[in-house]
């Protein structure tokens, strides 16, 4: 089960959560370090997963897992329109073609099936979709992306702080509270 003394800063978290959407409503602005935001979100998204695993919360945990996959494939796109300083509304992640969500060279949008098994499990888990935009703007950019995956992540923050424990922090030091 659990192991004793670990904590996770919420803290952290949520700074984390507000950048992504500092960055999903900056539509104008080339993806600077986005891909370091999507590298702390898959990061932090696969610690809480392994940690909800461990407490017996599959789905949960399974939720985390493709939102931690979601923003490791969306890393490559980011990079791409960094490089070629193509603005967020207009660095597209997903298109329709031919009746199928495609990244804009044809090849299947992992970013965007990533976030729809998240949606599926967070379905499952919360009773509601945790992506707004997904599957409504074609094409489907950056900053769209970047709105539904944040807007996830909080999902499962929500769901870790709930399911896992109460956090109390005292200056520095916080720590899980025993209920």
């Amino acid at each position: 089960m659990a192991r004793a003394g670990v904590v996770y800063a919420i803290d952290d978290l949520l700074r984390i959560e507000s950048d992504g959407r500092r960055r999903a409503v900056d539509r104008d602005s080339p993806p600077v370090d986005d891909v370091f935001f999507l590298e702390n979100v898959s990061r932090a998204s696969f610690e809480i997963a392994d940690k909800m695993e461990e407490f017996g919360l599959d789905k949960e945990g399974n939720f985390g897992f493709w939102l931690a996959g979601a923003a490791e494939y969306a890393i490559p796109i980011a990079s791409k329109c960094e490089k070629e300083k193509v603005p967020r509304g207009e660095c597209i992640v997903a298109k329709m073609l031919n009746g199928e969500w495609v990244e804009p060279t044809g090849d299947y949008s992992l970013p965007f099936h990533g976030l729809k098994r998240a949606d599926t499990y967070s379905m499952e888990v919360t009773g509601r979709r945790c992506t707004y935009l997904r599957g409504e703007i074609d094409p489907y950019p950056l900053s769209a992306f970047l709105n539904d995956l944040t807007a996830c992540f909080h999902t499962l923050i929500d769901i870790y702080r709930n399911k896992i424990g109460t956090y109390r922090k005292e200056g520095k030091c916080a720590w899980r509270e025993i209920v």
